[in-house]
């Protein structure tokens, strides 16, 4: 089966600015786009709005609504596997345990709350087929300032504007903490060579980022 490379990062870091670049310079790969579309309607809700503006009241139905999305998202990956080139996807959808760590850490969600969503995290990736994970990482690593200026200042996401600078200060900061263990979890279930931490003033540095997909 073909490599599957997430292209993981914070809010902001330029994951989808990054795959965008990296169609155009690459023949031979094939890139997916999180659909982030999905995440932000349900009827006439934005999810990731009201996420954001109360994280403590609809931090557990949004992250629901993710996860339901997230099925379609996976089984479609799965369903290019077969093809004879890599494929660079935006966020896999096994990260999703970090955004639900850090809303329990912060106290949005419970202890609870969290065992439910990561259980049906785990049947929904078991569900998709044999594979539940990316075979590597590339983590795009921006410092918490730049991320917030691009958030509330460059891209103005309607949703993202809903929360006060502060709130991305103290969800940033302790996202950013969660990922790297993730990371580290990850590097030690897949080997040393499985992560690539990237600057994202480096995301034209192709050399090393290919040689790290084709490895």
């Amino acid at each position: 089966m073909v490599k599957i490379l997430g292209i993981e990062g914070l809010p902001g870091a330029g994951k989808s600015h990054f795959l965008h670049a990296l169609s155009e310079r690459v023949d031979n790969i094939t890139v997916f786009l999180e659909p982030v579309e999905t995440f932000t309607k349900l009827k006439s809700y934005d999810p990731l709005s009201l996420l954001y503006s109360n994280p403590a009241k609809y931090g557990v139905s949004t992250q629901i609504h993710i996860i339901n999305q997230l099925r379609h998202y996976w089984s479609s990956i799965l369903a290019l596997a077969d093809m004879d080139r890599p494929l660079f996807i935006e966020h896999s959808p096994e990260t999703a345990r970090v955004f639900i760590e850090t809303l329990r850490e912060l106290g949005y969600i419970t202890d609870f709350d969290a065992h439910v969503l990561n259980d049906s995290l785990d049947i929904i990736l078991c569900d998709s087929g044999s594979k539940t994970s990316c075979d590597k990482l590339i983590f795009l690593d921006l410092p918490t300032p730049d991320l917030i200026h691009r958030i509330l200042e460059v891209r103005k996401r309607p949703c993202e504007l809903t929360a006060s600078e502060e709130f991305w200060n103290y969800y940033l900061t302790t996202l950013r903490k969660d990922y790297w263990a993730y990371l580290e979890k990850f590097r030690a279930e897949h080997g040393a060579d499985s992560v690539l931490v990237i600057s994202t003033e480096d995301t034209y540095v192709l050399t090393e980022i290919l040689s790290f997909a084709f490895k």
